[in-house]
């Protein structure tokens, strides 16, 4: 099956990527970087976004336009690494400090490291939150929508760690957020204003979600952060820049 995405034909079909793939020796082009695609946690869609320069378009072209090559990082849910591939290939000098909660991506996660990034990196197997010392994260079918939800079928526990002590530990007073963890950003923005004050830039991808047995919109995380003295610079569907005033 085929479907148009972006004015670009996407193929979904397994066997047509998988052959594209192999071809390649598993190592996939991408916005001028090369993406291992060779771990089993990389879903054949996945392959495709990749392959056809759309995996997570809004994100990468916001971290591409507002991250500066001295600025130090920390990235939550780093995924397989592809971000991390992009910040990498900014940064000449900034710290990289990358937090993935689950476990079965972390291979793929140094692996395109180890390909894209020319210095040291540090790479935690942590879920920032604020409620218990360990979670229950539930995994996805791909690597893209794992999160922090005790409830549905493959679920692993993770060690937690706060934002604040993410600073503490590596040395961070000045720092941009990169962060796409399906809905447990509002704990942060809730728990951790401390470590927001050392904040200079967030990108953030942003999804209703609940916290406590209260909802939270997209809307009223970025009312949360303008009053945490962040202006919101730009939007792009729910990716979101803000820049500490």
């Amino acid at each position: 099956m085929l479907k148009r995405m972006l004015g670009r034909r996407v193929s979904f079909n397994h066997l047509t990527i998988r052959t594209i793939a192999f071809m390649l020796r598993q190592r996939l082009p991408f916005r001028g970087l090369t993406i291992d695609v060779s771990d089993r946690s990389v879903t054949p869609a996945v392959k495709s976004y990749l392959y056809y320069g759309i995996y997570e378009k809004n994100e990468i072209d916001l971290v591409n336009k507002y991250l500066d090559p001295t600025d130090d990082v920390i990235e939550l849910g780093s995924s397989i690494g592809v971000m991390g591939s992009i910040v990498s290939h900014i940064q000449t000098t900034g710290k990289y400090i990358s937090v993935e909660a689950d476990p079965a991506l972390l291979d793929a996660n140094r692996k395109n490291l180890a390909i894209n990034r020319k210095t040291d990196y540090v790479l935690l197997n942590k879920a920032v939150d604020y409620s218990a010392e360990t979670i229950t994260f539930a995994k996805s079918a791909d690597n893209l929508s794992g999160k922090v939800d005790g409830n549905g079928g493959d679920t692993v526990t993770v060690e937690t760690i706060s934002l604040d002590a993410i600073c503490e530990q590596y040395e961070l007073k000045n720092f941009v957020l990169v962060c796409d963890i399906e809905g447990a950003e509002i704990s942060i923005i809730l728990n951790d204003e401390k470590a927001l004050s050392k904040c200079a830039k967030i990108i953030i991808e942003l999804h209703d979600t609940e916290y406590q047995g209260k909802s939270y919109t997209k809307q009223d995380m970025i009312s949360l952060l303008q009053k945490q003295n962040f202006n919101l610079l730009e939007q792009q569907g729910t990716t979101c820049v803000f820049r500490q005033a």
